[in-house]
């Protein structure tokens, strides 16, 4: 055995790595600020590629024995009218399944594991990391108890934070980075039990941009039991940017009449959403929240893993996932190199990328960025789905964020959507067809060609056309999220000090009040569809502005400051 590598935190992250560290060889020891772990929380998903790693710690039988098997995924929007289908885990051709499980289930099957294989003394409780030092051969943590008291001083050849979102040790590496950050939605979720309902190992993800509403079954049951039913409900109740409202809202219990008038609106058919919410005598309130991404985890023999690393957004099944992954890639890097901060260094450049992509993308949805898109198209519903956005698109959506996340599943298709070609283009109120626009406008925008597609209160959606280097220069949002789905090349999105390529299939969103520009330097045409939430003054600016007799940008810019958008001035030459 080599010597010790020294983890904070004993969550799923932290409890892997022990797992996967002695595995290679490492002894390990896990220190956890909490009294005891326990079995808390509610459902999570665990995917495909993250199971396998669990599988080869030979936990697959572990796992059948307190979780469910998930078979399909289904997005709808509120009307329980469906968008997208597919199935999952094993049923999609993977080796291995897609776990639906408690988040305590699976702790505790990490847990026993941990102290069955490197013995009771591998895990400290009541610890809370208050200090450490390095140098060239090992890193000192000192560790007090929850009055503050000191416990005692541990030598090891790494430390590893895998501390959460809050982490010690990330702040002790960062200083003065502050708070995560809340991007104005509150996220209650709770568990029950409830009878069965489609397969009995169906997923089902619900709604939009306002709010959205997940129920999955994560336990199996007895004939004619109920199925312990996992349930979430995701709405935006303050301003991104700014501290959620009350301090305890980190893990604060819900209550009823916060959460239900975001859920009256639904009507998702197989599951009665708002009783089952109702039969649920305790759940919980989080509010959503990431950090932004780090330009380097390891210092020395001192590194990150889990939401200490990359804390994202709960959307995609991917926060547990990625944490685990992690897990290998550490113990990997350090098997493989011998010299400790070398092997850090290998660990980061394996995960910090791929993982810093995975937070942006979660800000804009991620998979469920489908839903989103949808409902801006046709907030009140869609005789054909086709004729709103074409399988081609959400299918880049969905499957985009699956290839970016590492799961994406080897056969080449898994849908059981009917997929409607050739059918004349809805007729419906809120329909317009997949070429058309309104009244059929199109509006030419400094050599850009835009068609509005939906147009109400609370959002405003068109399609954009832009010939090669036309471009839209850095402005300003002040009151509105803009999203950007490219169906078509590629846009260069120029936001916070640096250039990102969206390529097909990318959905971007950029929040309110953030500066941002857009280029076509592809030299090919880019297609795009975009939205603005709530609908603001931007329709009437584009009419203003096709109506000029002449398109200046002086012309255009002192249109847009009427329009609540602020172009910024021209770097200094």
């Amino acid at each position: 055995m080599r010597s010790t590598v020294l983890v904070v935190g004993g969550g799923i992250g932290g409890l892997a790595a022990a797992l996967t560290l002695h595995r290679r060889g490492f002894q390990c020891r896990v220190f956890e600020q909490s009294p005891q772990i326990g079995e808390l929380g509610v459902g999570i998903n665990t995917l495909p590629h993250a199971i396998g790693e669990l599988a080869e710690l030979g936990l697959l039988e572990r796992l059948d024995s307190v979780g469910l098997r998930t078979h399909e995924l289904i997005y709808t929007n509120r009307f329980g009218q469906e968008i997208w289908r597919e199935l999952r885990g094993l049923d999609a051709g993977h080796a291995v399944p897609q776990f639906s499980i408690h988040r305590g289930a699976l702790q505790r099957v990490l847990h026993d594991a941990v102290i069955e294989r490197l013995g009771a003394g591998a895990i400290s409780t009541g610890r809370r990391l208050a200090a450490f030092d390095q140098d060239a051969d090992g890193v000192t943590a000192q560790f007090v108890d929850p009055s503050g008291a000191p416990v005692e001083a541990v030598r090891g050849e790494a430390l590893v934070g895998a501390d959460g979102i809050h982490s010690t040790v990330r702040a002790s590496l960062t200083p003065g980075e502050g708070p995560p950050r809340w991007n104005g939605t509150m996220l209650w979720r709770g568990a029950t039990g409830w009878p069965t309902f489609l397969t009995g190992r169906s997923m089902i993800i619900a709604g939009g941009m306002e709010a959205k509403v997940v129920v999955y079954p994560i336990a199996d049951a007895a004939a004619g039991k109920r199925r312990l039913t996992n349930w979430a409900v995701m709405a935006r109740t303050g301003v991104e940017g700014t501290a959620p409202l009350r301090r305890e809202d980190w893990s604060r219990a819900g209550h009823l009449d916060e959460v239900l008038p975001h859920v009256r609106r639904f009507a998702i058919g197989d599951v009665d959403v708002i009783a089952l919410i109702e039969s649920t005598p305790v759940f919980w309130e989080y509010p959503v929240c990431d950090r932004e991404p780090l330009a380097a985890w390891s210092h020395g023999r001192v590194t990150l893993l889990g939401d200490a690393a990359h804390a994202m957004y709960p959307v995609g099944s991917n926060g547990a996932s990625q944490a685990i992954l992690d897990a290998r890639a550490l113990a990997d890097a350090l098997a493989d190199t011998p010299d400790v901060s070398e092997a850090l260094r290998r660990y980061e450049a394996a995960r910090l990328r791929p993982t810093a992509e995975i937070v942006y993308s979660n800000r804009s949805g991620g998979p469920e960025g489908v839903i989103d898109a949808v409902e801006a198209l046709a907030p009140n519903g869609f005789d054909d789905v086709e004729a709103v956005l074409s399988y081609e698109a959400r299918e880049a959506i969905v499957r985009g964020y699956a290839r970016k996340a590492g799961f994406a599943a080897p056969a080449p298709d898994q849908t059981t959507t009917i997929r409607r070609i050739g059918m004349a283009p809805s007729t419906g109120p809120d329909i317009i067809g997949a070429k058309a626009s309104i009244d059929d406008i199109e509006w030419n925008i400094l050599g850009q060609i835009y068609r509005p597609k939906q147009l109400n209160e609370r959002s405003f959606a068109w399609h954009a056309t832009f010939p090669p280097d036309t471009f839209v220069p850095p402005h300003v949002h002040p009151t509105q999220d803009e999203y950007v789905y490219v169906l078509d090349g590629a846009l260069t999105l120029v936001a916070g000090g640096a250039d990102h390529i969206a390529g097909a299939g990318d959905l971007v969103r950029l929040p309110m009040a953030e500066p941002h520009g857009l280029f076509n330097r592809s030299g090919a045409t880019t297609v795009c569809l975009f939205w603005v939430t709530p609908r603001g003054q931007l329709y009437d600016l584009f009419v203003a502005i096709d109506a000029l007799a002449e398109q200046t940008p002086d012309a255009v810019v002192a249109l847009a400051g009427e329009h609540g958008v602020e172009f910024l001035p021209p770097p200094p030459a």
